[in-house]
């Protein structure tokens, strides 16, 4: 699926499954490929190839990811600490581990925002849209970073 259908998709999709609160772990991001630029106050990041999102005993992975990442800032005027904020939109034979246990996805084909028959039994779907929190800057490693055109 390309970008902009990702990002429409994304755009409608709704979290899945409920991650467990892991603010204290670092966010590991790792990707075959990407490229990222700014949009606002976020870091987009367009990846491809075997995409990985990790958190503690939190895994997430699948073969395309965009991912907005929002800085954490101390002393918010919203009250206390913002944590370091990381908007996911995975596709293509997404699956999640919690510890060693498969937890459900949205088994809908790409493009698609209907639920298919195993929407959201645990094991390997279509596309995961959630977020994580972390005190510390996400840790993103791209194996080949592909220079933003325009």
């Amino acid at each position: 699926m390309g970008l902009f259908m990702m990002l429409l998709t994304a755009r409608h999709a709704r979290a899945d499954v409920a991650l467990p609160q892991q603010t204290n772990h670092a966010i590991q991001i790792n990707a075959a490929a990407g490229e990222t630029w700014t949009e606002g106050a976020y870091r987009v990041w367009s990846l491809r190839e075997g995409c990985e999102i990790k958190q503690g005993d939190t895994r997430i992975a699948g073969r395309e990811a965009v991912l907005w990442i929002e800085p954490g800032s101390a002393g918010s005027v919203y009250g206390g600490d913002q944590p370091w904020k990381v908007i996911a939109y995975v596709e293509g034979q997404v699956t999640i581990l919690v510890g060693n246990q498969p937890q459900p996805t949205n088994t809908a084909q790409p493009g698609s925002l209907q639920p298919g028959a195993n929407a959201g039994k645990p094991g390997a779907g279509q596309t995961w849209f959630g977020r994580l929190y972390s005190v510390e800057e996400p840790r993103i490693r791209i194996a080949s970073l592909v220079p933003k055109n325009g």
